[in-house]
């Protein structure tokens, strides 16, 4: 059988590579596929010039290789045309991206892509008269399904468990997946049953391309041995590698970029850069067979130095990594509030890691363990009493003390919480609210009352915005504020009012949002990971509050500075939100459905009923949707719901509707959102806008009228703008002449900032029976080579068609025809 093309299965790069940019640059270590994605992607383009220029050599000049790229760019003749740059960062040249800038002299329908590896080449830069494309190294990774998709395409059937175990041993990197279906292909069915054999033999596979392809193909001795030593750190600064005494550290950490073994993490506080995670598995093993210092006495090294500069969830992993029992102890006693908020995974391992002697040593360490190892499990019951009963816990208060129970039930709150149970996180909270009360009246304890109680209070704060329950969530993140004092370096009180920022953020507050932002701003940074954990919430609120102001350019800033979500895993749904509603709101709905389609799987685990996740990524994804012109689609997806639907689902409900042409499921849905029961504003206000939309379809000219003049007095009440642009400019128009103009905030923005982030209505396209034979198969993600076979014609007809397809849907790309496709009803 022979080997299934892997990007077919992934079309997301290529409609990212669609996407209308001058400049698009291809970013990932070696063996991340950046030139097959390109090559891939040009195969699916019709009528383009392309014109590459290779890789230059290792010495290469500046001048010479720019002189060559001007001479490349110079004979084009035929436009449009695409330029490809191959390692244009292996210059050694500052001023390279200015030079690149200058190449074809600002022509709109000449394109630039370039594959790098050093991220230096383009950092903290852009491109003017034109948007730039990144496709970074997490999106050319593999995720779990496009690894299972990959598989059953090349007919090898592998159980749930058989799939996950092998993903986890190659970490989505496209060389290795490419090395596991060898591996799987070996075993065949037999697989299932010699899986330990299998994953040893993929380990060793591993280690031979880290040995051939990365170590043996360019670096020097020193560059191979600065990989298999700095693979004992997690996560790379430039301070951390001369912590372990190796001299130009800075130069060190560059060649290793530039060699394609490391990667710089976007959006970090600091510049940080990691292995991939299965290079890094592989360059242990090769340390261990090659007796080179152990990695635990560096790993231990560094976490000692981690704990003393204030990074405790980075000294953790380290310390639980080096088997340092005694430091790992002192971080989970001293700093687990700290750590919980910014790594609550690695906490949970920590505690799981310890010896059974150790834990047993500490009643608070064994309780915790067994909390962490067994909580939300229905299996196996736990060795102590789990207080799932509120009397369990004032029993428990009895028995020890009021303080034992506060803490003992917030750390049950917090695991339930990071085990994404939840509903049985908040179980417990008013119970806790008021043993905690009576601690501050008692002042029985001046250590919890000054310190930890705030802590505390945060943690119940966390789990009841999680569980979706603002009231609560507001109550408790207002006494960790008011109980932080005046402190202006106290990362609680920082904490507490951006996470109250978020919350009236959230729900279109916008001048509540504003003045807790304002407090978060007048604290001083918190240094390392946990200050910029700590700075999530306010990152993602000034993002939605220049959203909500139409300040795309301040919102992309914002966004953009948000870290990845390796080490920041409860802020998932809202980081996922925010950039999902940028780029809702500048036309690019697609690369969102897709991004928020793998982070919905690779976070699934806490996507779980009762969380807020759910229903705020699900109403998302509807509004996506719904923006690629696929309202009936949602509309016929949706479940009745009845009472029990969401207000944010309820409202995706409506605009699905509206879009589709079904005025009065719009009036049915909006109309449970328009109360001033409904405490969610921004809810109340884009339900009465899209009542207004509805009612002028059906003609209801005194209902029109109500309905726009409450959305304009709550869009002048409340500051929200945003919400407006929904509305077509000649609909405001006539709605005006009606006698209620639109809020003054809104009459003053300069009209080329408001766009529609929903489609126009439709207008008929005829596409003969072939014309619509391409298109679906454009939909399914088929190749040229792939259409022509099945249509049994040339490629070059196919072009053809694709040609003629386009010129009547006036769309130049794949991505294009596809959006246009789906708003004109054509799939």
């Amino acid at each position: 059988m022979s080997a299934a093309p892997i990007l077919p299965l992934r079309p997301r790069l290529l409609r990212r590579l669609d996407e209308d940019a001058r400049l698009a640059v291809v970013w990932g270590p070696a063996g991340y596929g950046k030139s097959t994605l390109v090559e891939s992607w040009l195969r699916e383009l019709t009528g383009v010039s392309v014109c590459r220029i290779a890789e230059p050599a290792d010495e290469a000049a500046p001048e010479s290789y720019w002189d060559e790229v001007k001479r490349g760019a110079a004979s084009i003749t035929n436009y449009p045309a695409v330029l490809v740059l191959e390692r244009p960062d292996k210059v050694m040249d500052p001023d390279g991206w200015n030079r690149l800038r200058e190449i074809g002299g600002g022509r709109s329908d000449l394109r630039i892509v370039a594959t790098v590896r050093d991220a230096g080449f383009f950092w903290g830069r852009g491109m003017p008269g034109g948007a730039l494309t990144v496709v970074g190294p997490s999106e050319l990774e593999f995720t779990a399904d496009e690894a299972a998709a990959l598989c059953t395409a090349r007919g090898l059937g592998l159980s749930e468990r058989t799939l996950r175990e092998s993903s986890e041993l190659v970490a989505g990197h496209p060389a290795l997946v490419e090395l596991s279906m060898d591996v799987v292909r070996v075993f065949g069915p037999q697989i299932e049953f010699e899986r330990s054999h299998a994953w040893a033999l993929l380990c060793a596979g591993n280690d031979r391309y880290v040995q051939s392809e990365l170590l043996g193909t360019g670096p020097g001795p020193r560059l191979r041995e600065l990989a298999v030593r700095l693979a004992s750190v997690r996560t790379l600064t430039v301070s951390a590698v001369a912590v372990l005494g190796i001299g130009d550290a800075e130069g060190g950490i560059a060649a290793l970029e530039r060699g394609g073994l490391i990667y710089r993490v976007p959006g970090a506080s600091g510049l940080r850069w990691r292995f991939p995670a299965a290079v890094r598995a592989s360059l242990l093993r090769i340390a261990e067979q090659e007796g080179a210092r152990p990695s635990g006495e560096l790993a231990a090294v560094l976490a000692r130095w981690l704990a003393d500069t204030g990074e405790p969830a980075e000294a953790i992993r380290h310390a639980t990594e080096a088997q340092e029992w005694g430091l790992v102890v002192d971080l989970i006693l001293d700093r687990w509030v700290e750590i919980a908020i910014s790594a609550p995974l690695v906490l949970i391992k920590a505690l799981t890691s310890l010896p059974d002697a150790i834990v047993r040593s500490s009643s608070t360490l064994y309780y915790a363990r067994e909390l962490a190892a067994r909580g939300g499990s229905d299996r196996v019951r736990p060795l102590i009493p789990m207080l799932t009963d509120s009397r369990e816990l004032e029993a428990f208060a009895v028995q020890y003390s009021p303080e034992a129970a506060v803490l003992t039930g917030t750390l049950r709150s917090v695991v339930f919480r990071w085990r994404g149970d939840h509903e049985e996180a908040v179980r417990h909270h008013e119970l806790l609210a008021e043993l905690s009360a009576g601690l501050v009246a008692d002042r029985t304890d001046d250590a919890l009352r000054s310190a930890r109680l705030p802590l505390l209070w945060l943690h119940l704060g966390l789990s009841s915005q999680f569980h979706d329950d603002h009231t609560r969530a507001a109550h408790y993140f207002r006494l960790a504020f008011d109980g932080s004092g005046e402190r202006l370096d106290d990362f609680v009180g920082r904490q507490a009012s951006g996470h109250l920022a978020l919350l009236y953020a959230l729900r279109g507050d916008v001048g509540a949002a504003q003045r807790w932002i304002e407090r978060e701003a007048a604290y001083r940074e918190t240094p390392g990971w946990v200050g910029t954990a700590v700075g999530i919430p306010a990152a993602i609120v000034r993002g939605l509050l220049a959203l909500d102001r139409m300040d795309f350019e301040g919102a992309a800033g914002a966004v953009d500075a948000l870290p990845e979500l390796e080490n920041t895993v409860e802020y998932w749904p809202f980081v996922e939100y925010a950039r999902g509603q940028l780029d809702l709101a500048t036309g690019r709905p697609e690369v969102a459905l897709d991004r928020m389609d793998r982070t919905t799987s690779r976070f699934r685990k806490w996507n779980t009923r009762g969380s807020l996740a759910r229903p705020l990524l699900a109403s998302m994804s509807m509004d996506l949707r719904t923006a690629m012109g696929e309202g009936a689609a949602v509309l016929a997806r949706v479940d009745g719901g009845g009472d029990r639907m969401h207000p944010l689902v309820r409202l995706a409900t409506a605009r699905a509707a509206l879009l589709s042409g079904n005025a009065d499921a719009a009036l049915a849905h909006s109309g449970q959102l328009t109360g001033r029961d409904i405490g969610h504003t921004r809810v109340r206000l884009e339900a009465l806008l899209i009542e207004v939309m509805a009612r002028i379809e059906i003609g209801d000219h005194d209902g029109i009228h109500r309905a726009w003049s409450r959305a304009v007095a709550l869009s002048e009440d409340t500051g929200l703008l945003r919400p407006l642009s929904a509305v077509p400019a000649e609909t405001i128009t006539v709605l005006s002449a009606m006698g209620t103009p639109p809020p003054a905030h809104w009459r003053a923005l300069d009209p080329g900032r408001v766009r529609s982030p929903y489609p126009a209505p439709p207008v008929a396209v005829d596409l003969t029976d072939r014309e619509a034979a391409v298109l679906e198969a454009l939909s399914r993600g088929d190749s040229v080579a792939g259409i022509a076979e099945e249509l049994y014609v040339s490629p070059n007809t196919v072009k053809t068609q694709l040609r003629r397809l386009y010129r009547k849907l006036g769309v130049h790309s794949r991505t294009e025809a596809l959006d246009a496709a789906r708003r004109l009803g054509l799939l």
